[in-house]
């Protein structure tokens, strides 16, 4: 496995083809995408464990959503603009 700080996954969509192209070092992303995914390559250490794949996915399999609130940086911002609106009322 891959430290801690350095997993990720990333994704890539490519218009031409209508499909993703993903990589993923994260244990639990790595699982669902070989379920799903048409893998391509798989990276396995000694012990014959998977570090990480390098997959597709159809442009259905992959789904991006909003978020369902407010950002660590829109409350912040919403933090400071009471506190601004809270001094100029003293």
């Amino acid at each position: 496995m891959y430290p801690i700080e350095e997993r990720e996954t990333i994704l890539r969509y490519d218009e031409l083809e209508n499909r993703w192209h993903v990589w993923s070092s994260v244990k639990e992303h790595i699982a669902k995408i070989v379920e799903i995914g048409d893998v391509k390559k798989v990276d396995k250490d000694g012990r014959g464990t998977v570090r990480a794949v390098d997959a597709y996915l159809t442009a259905s399999q992959v789904r991006l959503f909003a978020s369902k609130g407010p950002s660590e940086k829109q409350r912040n911002a919403a933090r400071e603009l009471a506190a601004k609106r809270r001094k100029k009322r003293a």
